[in-house]
């Protein structure tokens, strides 16, 4: 069975990098504007060891474009479509914990997870140059739960906290910052072997599952209708390159016997006339 990472964060922390970073590829999306780039619930494979990753990029908590509650809305929709729960949700920050941060670190256990959720959590540190230093590792953990009590309970409840340093090809063209976060990250991701099935959204699966069973069957019905309707619009317009065919040519050939019929319609008169004049000469009246 895979495992499936969520990744949550606010907008700008390094979210989409992290994701690239962690699965190796270049496939999400990348910003380091306060303007969110992640639209849509991004999602990518990997492998450690013969075994399948999952990881979701979901929209940023402070999105700009979408309330704080649709954003939640999205990843509580996303999150309960995940059947083989979660193995690890990765909340990414850039070391700043903001108080939006703070807030939607809070959000995870009293709106979308419960009591459990932090034991299943690792905080990313991104965006720390001096990843690889343990010294200096230890050196911004200790700054950041000195910041205040909140973060202090954050930081201690969670699983662990990683560094990492995301650098762009520009900043580091042979991209050696991105290869050694990602062996940091994959190593602690191999020690992370539980599965985390949140209670709430069992629950709330157990309370919408007629709906949803409901909904998944209009979802395929309506899938096969609009390939229905496509397959449609192509033999129309199949039938309608046909028809503009045959309709060319039934111009042609209405071309065709209008001039015909001019042509017959002079010989006829021409005809007429000369044998009117025969007639005539024979009567000795011209």
């Amino acid at each position: 069975m895979a495992r499936n990472l969520l990744l949550i964060g606010t907008t700008g922390s390094g979210k989409s990098t992290l994701a690239n970073v962690i699965s190796d590829t270049i496939n999400f999306k990348e910003s380091e504007a306060s303007v969110s780039e992640t639209r849509d619930i991004q999602s990518e494979r990997f492998y450690i060891n013969g075994v399948r990753y999952n990881i979701i990029d979901t929209i940023g908590i402070n999105d700009t474009y979408l309330t704080t509650h649709q954003v939640l809305q999205t990843i509580v929709n996303t999150t309960r479509t995940l059947r083989g729960g979660l193995n690890q949700i990765l909340f990414v920050t850039d070391g700043r914990f903001t108080r939006v941060e703070i807030t939607a670190y809070n959000l995870l256990k009293k709106v979308i997870f419960d009591e459990d959720v932090y034991e299943f959590t690792t905080i990313v540190r991104t965006r720390f140059p001096s990843f690889r230093d343990d010294l200096a590792c230890d050196e911004d953990y200790a700054r950041i739960i000195n910041e205040n009590e909140q973060v202090f309970d954050i930081v201690e409840s969670c699983n662990k906290i990683i560094h990492v340093n995301n650098m762009t090809v520009i900043e580091d063209p042979d991209q050696n910052s991105r290869f050694d976060s990602r062996e940091k990250l994959l190593s602690h991701l191999i020690n992370c072997q539980r599965i985390y099935r949140p209670k709430n959204l069992t629950e709330l699966n157990e309370k919408t599952k007629e709906n949803m069973e409901e909904r998944e069957i209009l979802q395929q019905t309506l899938i096969q209708i609009n390939e229905r309707i496509e397959e449609i619009k192509r033999n129309v317009k199949k039938q309608q390159v046909e028809l503009d065919k045959q309709t060319k040519e039934s111009l042609k050939i209405l071309e065709k016997i209008d001039s015909l019929n001019e042509i017959i319609s002079d010989e006829t008169e021409q005809h007429i006339e000369s044998r009117n004049s025969d007639f005539l000469v024979k009567c000795n009246i011209m």
